[in-house]
């Protein structure tokens, strides 16, 4: 029997107990684990963390990324990308290069 992707195997006691089903590891357990499949704007905020207002520099790299990728304006991971940018006013610079 199959339950949810995992094995079962249904034994039964000699005693007459009611039908007892253990689960087994699945074949495959030495895979490693997917990464997250939920798309960031599906995420909750993290919490514990204030959130800091992109510096102009980077506001400037995200409208770049956007432009080139043919959208009018930056999207949440244009300024996702553009937050891992350091803040100072080079950060446009280091874009373009990229």
């Amino acid at each position: 029997m199959r339950r949810s992707g995992v094995w079962a195997r249904v034994q039964r006691s000699l005693s007459r107990e009611p039908l007892c089903v253990t689960l087994s590891a699945p074949r495959f357990a030495t895979m490693p684990m997917p990464s997250s499949k939920t798309p960031p704007w599906k995420k909750p905020k993290p919490r514990g963390q204030r959130s800091q207002p992109l510096s102009p520099a980077q506001k400037a790299a995200a409208r770049q990324r956007a432009e080139e990728n043919g959208r009018p304006y930056p999207n949440l991971i244009d300024n996702m990308w553009a937050v891992r940018l350091p803040r100072g006013g080079d950060a446009a610079d280091q874009a373009a290069d990229e």
